[in-house]
């Protein structure tokens, strides 16, 4: 089963996300760059890598237990092909030059449907 779903060659909607820690705590993303890597299962090749955009860096700040700290605005060639994909945010900070891996186990299983008639 898919956690996120979007036709093939479609921008929307955006992917939000909520990065959190192994607690389930959201993120502290101030200072920070985020990304989202995609990855075929398959080949176990990374179809791309692009920054994603910060929407609350302090969790603090955050309204409900349930709020995204981030959003991916997929790009028309994000979603070309369609199949079944794995994704995961790499969290960069300031003066770090490892990323941090959310989720820290697994992966988000995006589905690029293809659109009827194709």
């Amino acid at each position: 089963m898919a956690d996120f779903i979007i036709k093939q060659g479609t921008t929307v909607p955006h992917l939000p996300g909520r990065l959190e820690d192994g607690n389930g705590a959201a993120l502290d993303l101030s200072n920070a760059s985020v990304m989202l890597r995609v990855t075929d299962p398959l080949f176990r090749t990374v179809v791309f890598e692009h920054p994603a955009t910060v929407l609350v860096a302090n969790p603090d700040d955050l309204t409900s237990d349930d709020q995204a700290n981030v959003k991916y605005v997929w790009q028309p060639s994000d979603t070309a092909d369609p199949g079944i994909y794995w994704a995961e945010w790499l969290i960069t900070r300031t003066g770090n030059t490892d990323p941090e891996i959310v989720p820290g186990a697994g992966y988000m299983v995006i589905s690029i449907t293809r659109v009827g008639g194709l």
